[in-house]
């Protein structure tokens, strides 16, 4: 059995393909979520997302299933830092159950269990956990969801030989269905399977499609994740596009858009925040940039939220629904106190989204663009007034 600790593993290529996570509530009269989440420790908006082909083949694999069965989704797409702290937690948890164990043994059980960062499949969206119904009752399948593998039996394992007929029964209906849709079991869970990620494509014995997307927020319409190498094109229809960049009155070069997608992904890395990219949930498309930066007001350092729209995506609300998040966003996970929009004093368009915003008028400056000075006007909004 090989587990996610061996070398081969960490050692697979990987190419991403860009394809955008999708809710996978409603796509099948046979799909359902459990909302409670009452056994997983993921609070993200994005715990029942997946890529989109994994939700294809998903509704490919509810078409195999039995009268009256139903597949019952648990957990699917899981933030990195989720995923780190889910694995230092396990790893915590062995290490009192097994104290007389060495450290690298303790690694390679808590492997059996939570993935390694570095090659988890949550974290990409090729990975989910679920389950089986019938008539509406979760089934027998040997274990509860997400059961911890004990030894000798190791009921969790896809093949125990320690289970009832009945669930023994179950997870054939399970294992039918999902590889018949083209998913990869992990040997030792029997709830989890993938497809385009490492594991997967060390068992396909190709390269893995899916690298990890940081995704950040979800509104009504759309999401917000970080910005990747990968969006290079995507964000050059912006920055090359002089009328959307007009307050600047500058459109960017090449080297000047890899510059700006570079001073995104340091900022993730130093401030834990930056511009990130705007899909739109139905279609997957990166639509802009919004989210939250560090900015000199007269001499001062300020968070604002900052927003740039492709110009097919104007005037369709997009640019508020995404700034009101990231607002939020501020307030509730950063604590911020105050947030600012630092808008030209001639581009009504973003100063409406700001008032949209809750924001006012709190200030002015002038800002130095390509040797030109611009007067702007800034915005903002305290926590308090909220």
């Amino acid at each position: 059995m090989v587990l996610l600790d061996d070398e081969r593993i960490s050692n697979i290529a990987v190419g991403e393909n860009q394809e955008e996570l999708a809710s996978l509530k409603g796509i099948h009269k046979d799909i359902l979520v459990d909302e409670s989440r009452s056994q997983i420790m993921n609070q993200s908006d994005f715990f029942c997302h997946a890529r989109r082909s994994v939700a294809e083949m998903l509704k490919e694999a509810a078409g195999y299933l039995p009268p009256g069965y139903q597949i019952l989704i648990k957990e699917a797409y899981r933030p990195l830092s989720q995923q780190k702290k889910s694995f230092e937690t396990a790893y915590r948890d062995y290490k009192k159950m097994y104290p007389a164990r060495s450290d690298e043994e303790i690694y390679k059980m808590t492997c059996q269990f939570v993935a390694p960062v570095k090659v988890a499949g949550h974290p990409t969206g090729g990975a989910i956990d679920l389950t089986l119904l019938k008539d509406g009752e979760e089934q027998d399948m040997g274990t509860v969801y997400n059961a911890v593998p004990l030894e000798p039996e190791n009921r969790t394992y896809l093949y125990s030989d320690y289970i009832s007929e009945e669930a023994r029964r179950n997870r054939k209906i399970l294992i039918d269905i999902m590889e018949k849709a083209g998913f990869a079991n992990y040997p030792t869970e029997w709830w989890h399977w993938s497809y385009g990620d490492c594991y997967w494509a060390f068992l396909n014995q190709c390269d893995a499609i899916f690298t990890p997307i940081e995704a950040i927020l979800k509104t009504d319409r759309l999401y917000l994740r970080e910005i990747r190498r990968e969006d290079y094109e995507a964000l050059c229809r912006m920055l090359k596009d002089e009328e959307v960049m007009y307050a600047y009155e500058h459109a960017f070069d090449d080297k000047e858009a890899r510059e700006w997608l570079e001073l995104q992904l340091n900022r993730y890395e130093n401030d834990g925040f930056g511009l990130w990219a705007v899909v739109l949930e139905e279609t997957g498309e990166v639509i802009g940039q919004c989210g939250l930066t560090m900015q000199d007001l007269n001499g001062e350092q300020v968070l604002e939220v900052g927003y740039l729209l492709a110009k097919d995506f104007w005037h369709k609300g997009y640019a508020t629904e995404a700034a009101i998040a990231c607002k939020k966003y501020a307030f509730d996970i950063l604590g911020a106190k105050e947030v600012y929009s630092i808008i030209r004093d001639n581009n009504i368009a973003s100063q409406n989204v700001a008032k949209r915003n809750k924001m006012t008028v709190a200030g002015k400056c002038v800002k130095n663009y390509y040797n030109k000075y611009m007067p702007h006007l800034a915005f903002s909004v305290q926590r308090e007034t909220e």
